[in-house]
């Protein structure tokens, strides 16, 4: 195997060296690259922990600490590693790798895989749902804390609203959009969700939400897929809706919910009524709980409405199931749609595998 390495192909020849015939090669001999990947990201982890060397070191600052000095793909098998170790999560070794704080707070999407960084479902233990018994399977249930997610909705994340208001009416929604920050960062949930227009400013907002949530922002930039705590929720781009990448990730991830029953939500960044009838059929197809958008609507603050799957539905002649096996009354469901462009939190919680509960709560200026 040595004598066959492109390392030493110049060096010299090895073929009269005995080798056993039973011999099998079981692990590749790692490359140089692949010895330095490792040891940066050990460099990585080492300089997290120094605080004071994080401070007089920031990244971009050129420097041997300096992550950003390496091409995005060297960067790119660092944070591989870490994720495999489950420790590109933790927020000072994340940060090593981006300059701006804005960017390291929300740029988490990783569109090769189709994830969220630190919101995986291996991460997730698989997406299961925590266990009462984890620690000691004889011993007496822990009582486990309701799970709560947040999805924020601001005036400012309506396109329209967020480009044709003035001064004084764009202060107001900063003031609003920020006492919404202020009760998440008091109440501490699991997850905080922001879909819709997001540009600089409102992005400049959000990074002001502790570390230690995560925050997802449904931008309509990519579609992927983040868990929590058993919660599988995708996250769709609406511009590419019909495109075949998205439509076949989407009826993939649809077919997998369906088979492992995890608590699915979706989330886009425009107003799912306005999805085509066949697609919003093979996602409430799919068991979505909700479907969870913006409105644009003049006339309406927030909106709910139901849409209902029956067993061997079809659209327009065309049957909404992808297998010709005959559906029953346990494939039947509904799925609840809402949006809004009021300022407020959609509170999600989650209290067991199976149960859960939401509420709208308005926040205002008092």
């Amino acid at each position: 195997v040595i004598r066959n390495h492109a390392y030493f192909a110049k060096k010299s020849d090895y073929g009269d060296l005995p080798l056993n015939p039973d011999y099998t090669q079981k692990t590749p001999i790692p490359t140089l690259r692949d010895l330095c990947v490792r040891a940066c990201s050990e460099k990585v982890c080492k300089d997290a922990l120094d605080l004071e060397l994080c401070d007089k070191h920031p990244p971009g600052d050129g420097s041997k600490h300096d992550m950003m000095r390496l091409d995005q793909r060297d960067r790119m098998c660092i944070m591989h590693l870490l994720e495999r170790r489950k420790l590109l999560n933790e927020p000072t070794i994340y940060r090593r790798f981006f300059e701006d704080s804005i960017s390291y707070r929300l740029d988490k999407v990783r569109s090769g895989s189709r994830d969220f960084v630190g919101l995986t479902r291996m991460g997730d233990d698989m997406g299961k749902f925590p266990d009462p018994r984890e620690h000691d399977p004889y011993a007496d249930p822990t009582p486990i804390e309701p799970v709560d997610l947040y999805i924020i909705s601001n005036p400012l994340l309506i396109k329209a609203i967020n480009e044709s208001c003035d001064d004084a009416t764009r202060k107001e929604y900063v003031k609003l959009f920020k006492k919404c920050i202020s009760a998440i960062n008091r109440s501490r949930p699991k997850m905080v969700i922001a879909c819709g227009y997001i540009d600089q400013r409102c992005r400049k907002l959000l990074a002001k939400i502790s570390d230690t949530i995560p925050v997802v922002t449904v931008d309509g930039s990519h579609y992927f897929s983040f868990w929590h705590s058993g919660i599988q929720c995708l996250a769709l781009q609406t511009s590419t809706l019909k495109e075949a990448s998205q439509d076949g990730w989407l009826r993939e991830e649809l077919e997998q919910c369906r088979m492992a029953r995890n608590l699915l939500f979706v989330f886009c960044d425009s107003d799912p009524r306005d999805f085509d009838e066949a697609l919003l059929k093979y996602i409430v197809r799919g068991k979505a709980q909700m479907i969870i958008g913006v409105t644009e609507k003049d006339d309406e603050g927030s909106f709910e409405v139901v849409n209902f799957y029956s067993p061997n539905e079809m659209v327009d002649d065309i049957s909404v199931k992808s297998t010709d096996s005959e559906e029953d009354d346990t494939d039947r469901h509904m799925t609840r749609l809402v949006g809004s462009r009021e300022n407020g939190l959609r509170v999600i919680t989650m209290t067991e595998r199976d149960t859960w509960k939401d509420e709208f709560r308005l926040v205002d200026l008092s």
